[in-house]
């Protein structure tokens, strides 16, 4: 782009010494033609040797060659105020350009340095975000890995929970959700370390899935499912109960949102109080709209 431009400048300054020369010779002839047409330079002429009559110097004719030489030149003067004007509009023109061509991208850059500072902002927050939610994810884990039960640990002792819960309650009871919830409180009245063990349980996994559904963070479906398959069976179940029941009741639109009972297994002879839970829930909590 440098080399027409250099171009252009000499080639501008060539054209403007012409102008320049010519307008000067225009000049010069059109001085001569008024002295002599006035007379003023003819006593001047007279002082040389061998020069014709003063009569003959004032029948110059009207046409004379000092005439027709600075209409010429004065056409020609003319004619060079035209070109430039003309290399003048184009020179306007070139600079309009090359101001609009600066400006485009002057306009790119910005664009290009916005669209660097948001994605630096959105991973960022999306670091931030990622640290507290996967603290909070361990947090959850180990109060599970911690709760002990009759020589059982972790996912054991919420299966064997479930197992106690059924075991206080018929078979056909006309209040399954009720009676499920009251058999699951009178265990824990037995036990208030194991009941506040699991109290801490839920709790840590509520904030999981609470801080996830406040964060401002895109794809949060990609996190819930990670949470949602490192729950076991058993855990799919009792979260199940505790949304129905009235410590869980803020937990339960969580559930229905992150689809967290999707995969949650039928249970023999259960099935019939797990059936009875599930209808308390919207038919999101097991299934992703996007499913087909």
């Amino acid at each position: 782009m440098n080399a027409p431009i250099q171009i252009w400048k000499v080639l501008k300054r060539i054209f403007w010494w012409i102008f320049y020369l010519l307008v000067s010779i225009g000049i010069l002839f059109d001085v001569l033609y008024i002295l002599l047409k006035w007379q003023v330079i003819l006593p001047f002429i007279y002082s040389f040797p061998n020069q014709p009559p003063p009569s003959a110097i004032s029948s110059i004719p009207s046409g004379d060659p000092y005439t027709s030489l600075g209409a010429l030149f004065s056409g020609i003067a003319l004619l060079g105020v035209v070109y430039t004007l003309y290399f003048q509009a184009e020179e306007n023109k070139r600079r309009a350009n090359e101001t609009k061509e600066r400006d485009a991208e002057r306009k790119e850059d910005d664009a290009r340095r916005d669209r660097l500072d948001k994605q630096r902002d959105e991973q960022r927050l999306k670091d931030e975000f990622e640290r507290t939610f996967f603290r909070l994810v361990d947090t959850w884990h180990a109060q599970l890995v911690e709760t002990e039960m009759e020589n059982e640990k972790g996912v054991l002792v919420i299966a064997r929970l479930w197992t106690y819960c059924l075991n206080g309650i018929r078979i056909k009871s006309l209040r399954p959700v009720k009676d499920l919830i009251a058999s699951y409180n009178e265990y824990f009245d037995r036990d208030e370390t194991l009941h506040s063990r699991m109290a801490t349980y839920f709790r840590s996994l509520y904030q999981v899935f609470k801080y996830l559904k406040s964060s401002p963070i895109e794809n949060k479906t990609t996190y819930s499912d990670i949470v949602r398959a490192l729950l076991s069976p058993a855990e799919l179940k009792f979260l199940a109960l505790n949304g129905v029941a009235q410590y869980g009741a803020k937990f339960k639109p969580l559930v229905e949102d992150f689809h967290l009972l999707k995969h949650i297994p039928e249970d023999g002879r259960a099935q019939y109080f797990l059936d009875e839970i599930l209808k308390q829930y919207s038919p999101s909590a097991r299934k992703d709209p996007e499913d087909k």
